[in-house]
């Protein structure tokens, strides 16, 4: 490969998949390495169908999405759906986003390959027209590099506190919490205590706090979210619904129902103001509702309310959706114990 002799190098990885495949011993990762090497070797030739297949087959064979492997074999599938032309063009942008999500991640924000990726979904966008998207990835590049100089801006915050979502959402909580509490300190710092944005970060962690069964914490948090969300943005604010709805989750965890029920009529009531009776929000919290009715031995009364927001889902989201069928698992489970 150094001496650019790339058919000769693409023969011998062959052959090294070749002995692999003979040998039962072989870890997936032995064989998804090798198979990245010949896919590249495809994909620096041209022969972009078979390197599309191989860069696919790899990453079947790792055990894991945010292995280092699978953020580089995105970013290459991306490459390749964009040489393919304007058809490939959401695919291409798509695979970028993967690759990017989990780069920052498990590399890091200011990661070299980090960077090249948002330097390529800018270059892409300047592609495709998209001078929005641009701007906001300069911003977040932008935003990225502060970190690595340590500077407290608002940005910098705003961009721990979406990574430490994702890690949230993965499970990694540990790390997340990290991530959120330092995008808590700076928020604290730079913008004040009552600024939405810090709102957020309360929220946020929260939530881990919550997933973690650390209930006393989770509702010291979430309920600094509330507080905040409804001086600043109002009572009646679909966020402040938004934080409502976590809170009563959490009584509901620690079974004080009482303290609930409250908080989920009145982001019902925000729901229907601003959104109306036919929306997926105005259905989450009927369904959170009923779900707080049934958990206190009420199913006469949570029924009704369930039918409600499978009716909302249905029309709203149609029969196939997830959420749709969350709603109607939660109906049938309560009618098989009547």
């Amino acid at each position: 490969v150094i001496e650019g002799k790339y058919s000769e190098a693409l023969k011998l990885s062959q052959e090294v998949l070749q002995i692999f495949d003979h040998h039962q011993n072989t870890s997936n990762l032995e064989l998804a390495q090798t198979k990245f090497i010949i896919a590249w070797l495809n994909a620096v030739n041209k022969n972009l169908h078979i390197a599309e297949k191989l860069f696919k087959e790899t990453l079947d064979k790792l055990d894991s999405q945010n292995h280092p492997l699978a953020i580089y074999c995105h970013g290459m599938l991306a490459n390749i759906y964009q040489n393919k032309g304007y058809f490939n063009y959401q695919q291409a942008y798509e695979e970028y986003e993967l690759a990017l999500e989990f780069a920052e991640i498990n590399f890091g924000l200011t990661h070299p390959q980090t960077l090249l990726l948002i330097a390529a979904i800018i270059s892409f966008s300047r592609i495709r027209g998209e001078y929005d998207t641009v701007d906001s990835f300069n911003q977040r590049r932008h935003a990225n590099m502060e970190i690595s100089h340590f500077k407290e801006t608002p940005a910098v915050a705003d961009r721990l506190n979406k990574i430490g979502c994702l890690l949230y959402q993965q499970g990694e909580y540990a790390c997340s919490e990290n991530l959120l509490q330092q995008a808590l300190q700076i928020n604290c710092k730079v913008l004040s205590e009552k600024h939405p944005q810090t709102a957020e970060s309360f929220h946020n962690l929260g939530l881990i706090y919550k997933s973690q069964k650390r209930y006393y914490d989770a509702e010291v948090y979430l309920k600094q979210a509330v507080q905040i969300r409804s001086k600043v943005l109002g009572e009646k604010h679909p966020i402040t619904a938004n934080s409502l709805n976590s809170l009563a989750a959490l009584y509901c965890c620690m079974g004080e129902y009482q303290q609930a029920e409250p908080l989920l009529q009145q982001a019902l009531e925000i729901c229907q103001k601003h959104f109306g009776e036919m929306h997926p929000h105005t259905a989450t919290t009927l369904n959170n509702l009923a779900q707080m009715y049934l958990c206190q031995g009420l199913p006469t009364k949570s029924e009704p309310i369930f039918q409600k927001a499978l009716n909302i889902c249905r029309q709203v989201l149609e029969d196939e959706h997830p959420y749709t069928k969350t709603v109607e698992r939660n109906l049938n489970r309560l009618k098989d114990n009547l």
